[in-house]
C-alpha cells in the first residue's frame, strides 16, 4: 500500500496575523495592514466604520478579534446589515 501524503493547507493571510490577548482580544491595525490584500483591506476598513477599535499605547490602532472573525464568517462583505452589532 501506498502512503498518502497529507496536503498542507495553504496559509492565507488571515493565519499570518498576530492575535493579541492583553488588554483584551485584539488584531493590530498595522498587521493587518501588512498582510491583507488590498481589496480585502478596503472590505474590511468600509466593514469596521461606525465599530469601535481599540487604541494602543503606541499610538496605532486595534480592531477586536471578535469584529474581525464577524467579518470573515460573514462572507467579508463591506456593509454589516441591519443585525451589526
Amino acid at each position: 500500500m501506498s502512503k498518502k501524503k497529507k496536503a498542507k493547507a495553504k496559509k492565507t493571510w488571515i493565519d499570518k496575523l498576530t492575535r493579541h490577548e492583553e488588554p483584551c482580544g485584539h488584531i493590530r491595525w498595522d498587521d493587518i495592514e501588512k498582510h491583507a490584500p488590498p481589496d480585502e483591506l478596503k472590505s474590511l476598513s468600509k466593514w469596521m466604520n461606525g465599530q469601535t477599535m481599540l487604541g494602543c499605547d503606541d499610538g496605532t490602532g486595534g480592531v477586536y478579534t471578535w469584529d474581525f472573525d464577524r467579518w470573515v464568517r460573514q462572507g467579508k462583505h463591506t456593509e454589516q446589515g441591519m443585525n451589526w452589532d
